[in-house]
């Protein structure tokens, strides 16, 4: 894939094992940390990874492969 000019990219999602983390720990409760839909993670956080991934790569498009 690398020599046919892609990356892979993994993205971890709220609610994950590897996703405890974010830069307003601290500054938010446990209810309004984990207070989030599925909805919300396909309309705001995906959008959001893929805005990094493209700004980081310079590219104009992404392909998402998600289960």
């Amino acid at each position: 894939m690398v020599k046919d000019g892609y990356e892979l990219w993994l993205m971890t999602q709220r609610g994950m094992k590897n996703a405890d983390t974010n830069i307003k720990d601290g500054s938010w409760t446990l209810k309004e940390k984990w207070d989030f839909t599925w909805a919300e993670q396909g309309s705001i956080d995906i959008p959001a990874m893929l805005d990094v991934a493209l700004a980081v790569t310079e590219k104009p498009k992404a392909t998402l492969i998600g289960w």
